[in-house]
C-alpha cells in the first residue's frame, strides 16, 4: 500500500480481490481492433430453459449494474420458484452489508 500511497497514515482494515469473466467480444472487425481494456462489459444471463430454468448463470457486467442484473435473475428464478408472497420493490430496497 505504501508503494502507491507513500504518505498514507491510516490502518489497512480489509482486503479482497475478484475475478470478472467477460464474454468473448464479437468477431467482427471493429471489436477485434479494440484493445482488451476497451471491450464491452456486457452482462450475460444464461439459463438452461427460459420457461422454467433450473440453472441460471451470469458473467461479465459491471458492479454498478448489480440491481438490474439481480432483477433479471429474479425474474427468471420466479418462473420456476413461483412468485413470493411479499411485494418487494428492488429499485428502492436498502442494501445491508
Amino acid at each position: 500500500l505504501l508503494h502507491y500511497f507513500p504518505n498514507y497514515q491510516g490502518k489497512l482494515v480489509d482486503r479482497w480481490a475478484g475475478l470478472r469473466v467477460l464474454p468473448q467480444p464479437e468477431l467482427h472487425a471493429a471489436a477485434a481492433k479494440r484493445p482488451f481494456s476497451r471491450q464491452a462489459r456486457d452482462t450475460v444471463v444464461h439459463c438452461d430453459n427460459h420457461n422454467a430454468p433450473r440453472a441460471i448463470s451470469l458473467y461479465g457486467g459491471k458492479l454498478t449494474a448489480y440491481r438490474v442484473t439481480a432483477g433479471k435473475v429474479l425474474q427468471l428464478a420466479c418462473k420456476t420458484l413461483g412468485e413470493g408472497t411479499r411485494d418487494i420493490d428492488t429499485d428502492s430496497l436498502p442494501l445491508m452489508p
